[in-house]
């Protein structure tokens, strides 16, 4: 994963920070916040954690609600990048969006 890191920040020199998926609740997502700095070791860049918040529950409940209406009109990037937008705006009040659907207009 180091490796992969390195060489995606050496192709792309313009990119300072990545969007991971850690939860408090994953292994050594105890102490991170919003955004963190890699660790010592890694290659730099700064960590965004959109949903450090949220349980897994949570995340199965965006995806559930979001794929079957989105497989009828997007492409899978198209997808993920709305599920990324979704989750990045529902961090904006901390919680898990009522109606994740309304947040892509």
């Amino acid at each position: 994963m180091k490796t992969a890191f390195a060489d995606y920040l050496h192709d792309k020199p313009s990119v300072k920070a990545i969007f991971v998926g850690t939860r408090r609740t994953d292994p050594h997502g105890t102490d991170l916040t919003h955004f963190d700095p890699t660790d010592h070791g890694w290659p730099e860049f700064m960590r965004i954690h959109p949903v450090i918040e949220w349980h897994y529950v949570d995340i199965w409940t965006v995806s559930q609600n979001n794929l079957s209406y989105l497989n009828n009109k997007y492409t899978a990037i198209e997808i993920v990048s709305m599920i990324l937008l979704l989750i990045v705006r529902s961090n904006v009040v901390h919680s898990p969006p009522q109606n994740p659907i309304l947040c892509l207009i």
